[in-house]
């Protein structure tokens, strides 16, 4: 996947398209937005780093999504805790 089309898929969010609505609805919005950058944005960076030969940047990208995987997690918890379904 190119840049522009991690670019595209990103921009089509509905967080970054700025659609807002309830609070139950922000968590999931939020949640889609922290899944996708960490299980395609970030792993499709550090794969285009790599393939440069960027070897440190392929790995600062891989740390950065996890730590996006942990607001993932969070998020997912908050909707266990709060009864968002």
């Amino acid at each position: 996947m190119s840049g522009m089309e991690l670019a595209e898929k990103l921009l089509n969010l509905p967080f970054v398209k700025g659609v807002t609505g309830d609070s139950d609805f922000n968590v999931k919005a939020a949640l889609v937005v922290e899944d996708f950058v960490a299980t395609v944005w970030f792993p499709e960076l550090a794969k285009m780093a790599y393939a440069e030969g960027r070897t440190e940047l392929g790995k600062l990208f891989e740390n950065v999504g996890k730590g996006e995987q942990g607001h993932a997690d969070a998020l997912r918890n908050a909707m266990q805790r709060f009864n968002i379904s």
